[in-house]
């Protein structure tokens, strides 16, 4: 494993930033850019887009190392570690089905904060899982989690849909569901160099596809780190909707249909 000090690491990171100076200056200069930049001006829709991207690092973090820790940690089957990250599915859609009439009544914002604070406490539970902890809890966890998420992203994806005209909806909608996949891209990059730096101290390897090889005390401790990061990426998305404008349903009503 390559340290972040490392020629490597520097070399990477260097050119990754330089290929993104490449691109914005590409896209400033297009006739029809792929993310032009009058996305980037509005307030609501960079507060939007910041949320979809710490929606996309959450869920990430919960299918990756969910089962890991089911199966590595309180040793259950695979089976058994998907059925308790199963509980995510169930408990995204249950509260985007029931978000439209929230917003209708109190506005996306404070829709999306209500997801962002269910997002916390369950990042909070997520920490407190322990080798004593049941399958159940876990699976208690991720439906928490997902009921936060659902609460967050229907909200701020209609909420940036309703700040643009028509022929705009389809730039905002491509850049807030990019933005959702540049988190998991980030949240698997940063969760997993998270877990592998605190392998790497204890038995000198990365986490392998079998848990059953790394002792389970030593893959809890690497794990909690992951979930403690998990934890600051949630009070992020909470900043994220904290900072999106109080707008009326006005223009959404106005809308045409």
């Amino acid at each position: 494993m390559w340290q972040w000090s490392s020629l490597p690491s520097i070399a990477i990171l260097t050119v990754g930033a330089s290929l993104l100076i490449i691109f914005a200056f590409v896209e400033r200069r297009a006739a029809e850019p792929i993310l032009p930049g009058w996305v980037f001006q509005s307030r609501l829709l960079n507060s939007t887009n910041l949320a979809g991207l710490g929606v996309g690092v959450m869920l990430i973090g919960l299918t990756s190392f969910i089962p890991l820790y089911a199966q590595g940690v309180l040793h259950t089957t695979a089976l058994v570690a998907g059925f308790a990250l199963a509980a995510l599915t169930l408990g995204w859609p249950l509260a985007a089905s029931v978000a439209g009439r929230i917003y209708l009544k109190i506005g996306f914002r404070r829709t999306a904060l209500i997801g962002a604070v269910v997002i916390m406490i369950g990042a909070t539970l997520l920490d407190l899982l322990s080798s004593r902890s049941s399958v159940w809890e876990i699976g208690a966890t991720c439906f928490v989690i997902g009921m936060g998420l659902g609460l967050v992203a229907s909200p701020t994806l209609i909420a940036a849909q309703s700040a643009v005209d028509w022929e705009r909806r389809g730039v905002v909608t491509g850049t807030n569901v990019f933005a959702r996949s540049m988190g998991s891209a980030l949240g698997i990059a940063v969760f997993g160099a998270i877990a592998n730096a605190s392998l790497s101290q204890r038995v000198g390897g990365h986490i392998s596809s079998t848990a059953s090889a790394i002792p389970a005390a030593v893959l809890e401790q690497a794990l909690h780190r992951v979930f403690l990061a998990a934890g600051v990426v949630a009070v992020l998305l909470t900043i994220a909707v904290l900072i999106m404008p109080n707008r009326s349903m006005a223009a959404a009503h106005a809308a045409p249909s």
